[in-house]
């Protein structure tokens, strides 16, 4: 397989022997000596695991390890090489094994996702929904004359996300994608197959009808990530600034006296009773 990759050499070799970037396109969870002869251990949240030895490290240029997955009977090789031209890095790679535990194609679109953009492709690219989720209680359930329904409550819908163009708040959905839907879990199940950008049929009641659509999974937004160190200081200096707004609008008109004042000994267990206060602490 090849991929050209908009990033150096330096940085695609980092991606490939750094646990936390490893981590971020490839595994969930990446350990070992990153060096010839030394052994790393890769696991993924799917259940899966692969182990091996490094044999090759030429730091910006070759990568060669032996590989095996947990779940595969033989071990294999991976062999990668990096090319940097015209601004860029072409990275080749050469996997021995014939097992499909990893979609190496899928795992590089990762990797050039995270060098050239920033972000794990994995996560971005799961789909939002943009609603509120409640539970269906019987007090609800029989309010919305839908006794012996099982359904996820929407609570609300945020504005601009793909179900505000077809739910709304006091709507039951009970299906996504035609698998059905109870509670958060489920409704986590149903959206697993899908990335952010497509269409799927829904099922839901409104007022005591049962109604189905197509609704959009909205994609994930891209944060706007400060280019350079100054950036990123002007714009901590600007939430800074925020913040400490907010404080002093919370505080203000309080006595000085007050603010001074020590926590009580028995602070903890008054916060866990939902008493009301005044300035001076009486109750």
């Amino acid at each position: 397989m090849q991929i050209q990759i908009q990033a150096s050499a330096h940085s695609v070799y980092r991606a490939f022997t750094m646990p936390p970037l490893l981590q971020l396109w490839l595994c969930q969870q990446a350990q070992g000596r990153f060096r010839e002869g030394g052994m790393f251990f890769y696991r993924w949240d799917d259940g899966f695991y692969a182990a091996g030895t490094f044999t090759t490290l030429t730091p910006n240029t070759h990568i060669t390890q032996t590989w095996r997955f947990s779940t595969a009977a033989t071990e294999s090789a991976l062999d990668v090489t990096l090319r940097e031209q015209d601004g860029g890095t072409t990275v080749d790679l050469n996997y021995s094994g014939g097992d499909t535990t990893l979609d190496w194609a899928d795992a590089l679109e990762n990797l050039k996702y995270l060098l050239e953009v920033g972000f794990d492709y994995r996560i971005m690219r799961r789909p939002m929904l943009g609603i509120y989720p409640g539970e269906l209680d019987e007090g609800r359930a029989a309010k919305l004359g839908l006794t012996g329904v099982k359904g996820l409550y929407i609570t609300d819908v945020i504005p601009g996300m793909g179900a505000a163009s077809v739910l709304q708040a006091t709507d039951v959905l009970v299906s996504l994608g035609g698998m059905p839907v109870t509670d958060f879990p489920s409704i986590q199940r149903a959206v697993a197959p899908y990335q952010g950008g497509a269409v799927v049929p829904v099922e839901y009641y409104r007022a005591g009808q049962k109604l189905s659509a197509d609704m959009l999974l909205s994609k994930r937004p891209l944060l706007e990530l400060p280019a350079t160190p100054s950036d990123l200081a002007t714009v901590m200096r600007a939430n800074l600034a925020e913040v400490s707004a907010e404080l002093d609008a919370l505080v203000a008109g309080v006595p000085e006296d007050v603010l001074s004042r020590r926590p009580q000994a028995d602070g903890m267990e008054r916060q866990r009773k939902p008493r009301a206060f005044d300035l001076d602490g009486a109750e």
